[in-house]
């Protein structure tokens, strides 16, 4: 599938301002360490032993940096038997890509092309590309490519992958920052992904900073972003202790609550409305999902301090 030279030239046309972007470097940034954790944990020999663990973790953003894969976590790892088989067949070389794409995400429900190609690109990450909603949305936009209905899933994506590498080695990125490029196309808005599970690393952020938080947007209902980089140095910081009563998932759930934790804002940024600099040791505060709930009972929330004081009086 050729790609027409004005397609071509409209990408090479954003690009800079696109990788000048923060969180997009944000995502490059990560690559390496993503890739090195990952990355062996995806390879044939060892996938058929991943741990439920192991892969709900790979789904938090705050692992992966650069997806937020956890919503269908649980319908995916309901049967790990299932599950386990399913990622054997997709990363094994061996088979057609157009065949094993296909069989793996037929095998398991809520594991989709986003998911499938980010495994794969994790496990090869300069044979596959991502093919996801917004690269696909993008693609389309500027006359690239658009699916065919009438293809199965895995022989759409051979042929979406081909263009991914023809567009990587065109405009000299790799394919983990090409899809850093889709999903910072045409966004108006910052990435708003966080979620409240996952191990962020907090190895390449500074140590202390402060970072923008709380920029409104107009979906449906007005929401708030979430800036991940403040939220995993409150976690350096703190560690992943409730500030609130103390309680540790690891301590009840061992491995499989380790780093999980909500964190809280000390300031209602619903009710500040404008971007404003979080900083992360004064603003954020770890609490468990409990307390989390309690504090927002009440409008303003409550302080950490009163529900504190609320529990140690009884």
């Amino acid at each position: 599938m050729s790609i027409s030279e004005k397609s071509l030239a409209a990408v090479k046309d954003r690009l800079p301002s696109i990788l000048g972007d923060p969180e997009v470097n944000s995502i490059r940034e990560s690559r390496d360490h993503v890739l090195a954790r990952y990355g062996p944990l995806f390879q044939p020999s060892k996938i058929g032993l991943i741990s439920k663990a192991e892969f709900l973790g790979f789904l938090a953003f705050e692992n992966n940096c650069h997806w937020p894969l956890h919503r269908q976590g649980p319908s995916m790892t309901s049967d790990m038997v299932v599950l386990r088989s399913a990622l054997e067949i997709l990363v094994d070389e061996s088979s057609p890509i157009e065949q094993r794409f296909t069989t793996s995400i037929q095998m398991i429900k809520g594991f989709g092309k986003g998911t499938a190609s980010a495994i794969l690109l994790v496990a090869y990450p300069n044979k596959y590309g991502v093919w996801n909603t917004k690269s696909e949305q993008t693609l389309k936009s500027i006359g690239i490519w658009n699916p065919d209905s009438s293809l199965t899933a895995g022989e759409n994506y051979s042929i979406v992958n081909d263009v991914l590498i023809r567009l990587s080695e065109d405009l000299k990125l790799d394919l983990w920052t090409l899809d850093s490029v889709w999903w910072r196309w045409g966004n108006n808005q910052k990435f708003s992904g966080v979620v409240q599970d996952g191990r962020p690393d907090p190895t390449e952020l500074p140590s202390s900073s402060t970072f923008p938080e709380g920029a409104k947007t107009q979906i449906t209902v007005n929401s708030y972003e979430r800036n991940s980089k403040a939220r995993v140095v409150c976690l350096k910081h703190y560690g992943y202790k409730c500030q609130v009563c103390e309680f540790t998932f690891e301590s009840k759930y061992f491995e499989l609550g380790k780093d999980f934790i909500h964190v809280h804002h000390v300031i209602d940024i619903h009710l500040i409305g404008e971007q404003y600099e979080v900083d992360p040791i004064k603003d954020l505060i770890p609490v468990c999902p409990n307390c989390h709930a309690m504090l927002h009972r009440t409008t303003p929330a409550l302080t950490v301090e009163k529900l504190r004081a609320i529990i140690h009086s009884q």
